[in-house]
């Protein structure tokens, strides 16, 4: 069990900077749309949309690019409404520029692309760019998970899922086969993003004329120092 003092000890001493953000406050998240998109935050909950024209984006990030993935551990409570008809990023990312398919810009982070789930990494590098994908395929991206990124590795956690029982009370019960746990850790071995601060960026756009959620509970970081 871990003490006052040494909870004090973590935040105050070997940690740069601790954020956990559950959107009870939206002052410095900036959203962008187009079409038919939509963000909406409420108390601890976020959801991206994209409305039913096809080709709508939604966007969410903060203001400042104020994290490093070398140096910082991302934890992000999500789940997507499908993962059909739908392109979608999650991560660290160098610029706000909209995401694409194996881009090469600085980035760690999640996609989903032509119905499956990525890993994605990209370097930036000089005088070539690189960029490693990695799909993940034991993740079912319609269930509330919470995935875990940090310099070119991910891995994610399966948590329970709510049931009405008797119409009054409510049980949680995890899908036959899931443990809830860790899954092994992925890394894209030969890209590592850049040394320097990113962005956090969430982003989901339509395929098809039918409209696309991403929903997020919490995001949580922390940062340790560089030395």
């Amino acid at each position: 069990m871990v003490t006052a003092d040494e909870l004090q000890d973590l935040e105050a001493v070997q940690l740069k900077m601790r954020l956990h953000d559950t959107f009870n406050g939206v002052e410095q998240i900036e959203t962008a749309v187009t079409q038919t998109g939509v963000v909406t935050e409420d108390l601890a909950d976020a959801v991206l949309s994209t409305g039913i024209q096809q080709g709508s984006t939604a966007r969410m990030n903060y203001y400042n690019a104020l994290f490093n993935p070398l140096y910082g551990r991302l934890l992000v409570k999500l789940r997507m409404s499908s993962a059909s008809d739908v392109f979608a990023f999650w991560g660290f990312k160098e610029t706000l520029a909209a995401p694409t398919w194996k881009m090469t810009e600085s980035h760690c982070g999640f996609m989903i692309y032509n119905g499956k789930l990525w890993f994605t990494t990209g370097d930036s590098g000089t005088p070539s760019a690189r960029n490693q994908v990695t799909e993940i395929s034991s993740a079912d991206v319609t269930r509330w998970l919470i995935y875990e990124l940090s310099v070119n590795r991910c891995r994610f956690y399966t948590l329970p899922f709510t049931v009405p029982y008797f119409e009054q009370e409510v049980e949680d019960k995890l899908a036959a086969g899931l443990v809830r746990k860790w899954s092994p850790l992925q890394a894209n071995g030969s890209v590592t993003p850049k040394d320097e601060m990113h962005y956090f960026v969430f982003y989901v756009e339509n395929t098809t004329g039918a409209n696309q959620e991403m929903e997020l509970q919490f995001i949580d970081y922390a940062e340790e120092y560089a030395d």
